[in-house]
């Protein structure tokens, strides 16, 4: 052990004398037994931890990071997180029918899913694929509201819509570049794509021909979103403007302009009052969903999120990136509730369960992680009166910096938000 001592930075004694402690250059901890120094638990911080403490009864360690971050992780099993046994390769996208089916995409191409979420009835497809056989991604899927079909875009530019069964509907678009981004609008007359060409295409019922907009600056739309009522959708941009557009006509309504790198992921609360953009500038934008002016931006992430979700009560924002860990804040307040360490690489997608009591994330490992919002404990979530109710009133020690707004972004003139 002791020719290895340079790669730690910490070590510590439990008080009884039992094991050690012990962080490592690399953002592991690790529990070791004495005195044969067998590894006990070992976690993945995510980050270059300089210092930690530990705490022997409650098995749980705080650590303080390079930039000074402050975070708790547990060294118990984690009752709260389950696995889905899936297939290798890195997964794109994940989605949740309705029924509580989950069906998500590969860098193959390939399309699994799971009937009612159980893998005994599992099967897979394939779903794009290069006019030369060669497999491309699956980078968007999504369910219609009833759970009977489902629409796909891959990296080979097209746009598919399949049952549930597996079975192919049709082949809604194909193109000469990549599809980013696709969604049904909330009451299943409109199909919204992004493109790589920085394009943003819509099909609606009836009509003989897409509309088809090119968004200004952009090169790629990599996410987007309708408003629940579906007369807007919002869309990312490989640049530092979100856009609002017309759900009919793709006249940009609104440019929300203040990101300072690459906006990555998009959501718009159920009830229409807020859209949050995501950015690889390491912070949460919280908009106003109506009047477009920005409300808050949540800083502090150790990454710029891949991916973001709103829990169906708007109370949960669920954030997710280049670390094993799941972020959960409260939007309204720009709070840090609890930071889940998954034990996994990369996390690029997530997707609820109806009713919100479970996270389903993709990512670079081969299961799908389950995380069961119902079974976590004082062990893994600092703010536990939080989950008791449905915001806790004595949060203020465990929060992620929130901005203020320097202006609000109001909406170009001539354009007012509905």
């Amino acid at each position: 052990m002791g020719l290895y001592a340079w790669l730690f930075h910490d070590i510590q004694f439990a008080p009884s004398g039992k094991r050690m402690v012990v962080s490592s250059i690399d953002g592991s901890i690790a529990s070791l037994r004495l005195p044969d120094l067998s590894v006990e638990r070992s976690i993945q911080t995510g980050t270059d931890t300089r210092r930690f403490a530990y705490s022997e009864r409650d098995n749980l360690v705080a650590t303080i990071n390079l930039s000074g971050g402050l975070a708790l992780h547990s060294l118990l099993d984690r009752p709260w997180l389950g696995r889905v046994p899936s297939v290798e390769g890195t997964k794109a996208c994940v989605e949740v029918a309705p029924d509580g089916t989950i069906a998500w995409g590969d860098e193959n191409g390939m399309v699994h899913v799971l009937p009612g979420g159980e893998p005994a009835r599992a099967f897979s497809f394939a779903a794009h694929g290069s006019e030369i056989g060669l497999a491309t991604a699956v980078n968007s899927i999504c369910f219609s509201s009833d759970g009977r079909t489902f629409i796909t875009a891959g990296m080979d530019g097209t746009i598919r819509e399949w049952a549930a069964d597996g079975r192919l509907v049709r082949t809604v678009s194909r193109v000469e570049f990549s599809a980013w981004s696709a969604q049904y609008s909330p009451r299943g007359d409109a199909i919204a794509a992004g493109y790589a060409d920085g394009s943003l295409r819509i099909w609606r019922k009836g009509a003989e021909e897409p509309v088809s907009v090119r968004i200004p600056g952009a090169s790629r739309v990599p996410a987007l979103h309708f408003s629940p009522d579906g007369d807007r959708i919002v869309l990312t941009t490989v640049g530092r403007t979100a856009f609002v557009a017309d759900a009919r006509t793709g006249a940009i309504i609104s440019e929300l302009a203040g990101h300072h790198s690459f906006t990555r992921a998009v959501e718009w609360s159920q009830d229409g009052s807020r859209i949050h953009t995501a950015s690889d500038d390491n912070k949460i934008r919280v908009w106003d969903g109506r009047t477009y002016a920005l409300l808050r931006v949540i800083s502090g992430f150790p990454w710029g999120p891949f991916s973001i979700r709103l829990h169906p009560d708007g109370n949960i924002l669920f954030v997710v990136g280049r670390s094993g860990e799941l972020f959960v804040l409260d939007p309204e307040r720009g709070i840090e509730v609890a930071r889940l360490d998954v034990g996994t690489r990369h996390i690029f997608s997530i997707a609820l369960v109806p009713g919100g009591e479970r996270v389903i994330l993709s990512g670079q490992d081969t299961p799908l992680y389950v995380v069961d919002l119902g079974r976590l404990g004082e062990p893994v979530v600092a703010q536990q009166p939080w989950w008791r109710s449905a915001l806790a009133k004595d949060a203020s020690n465990h929060q992620n910096p929130v901005e203020q707004p320097r202006a609000p972004a109001a909406a170009p003139s001539g354009s007012p938000g509905p």
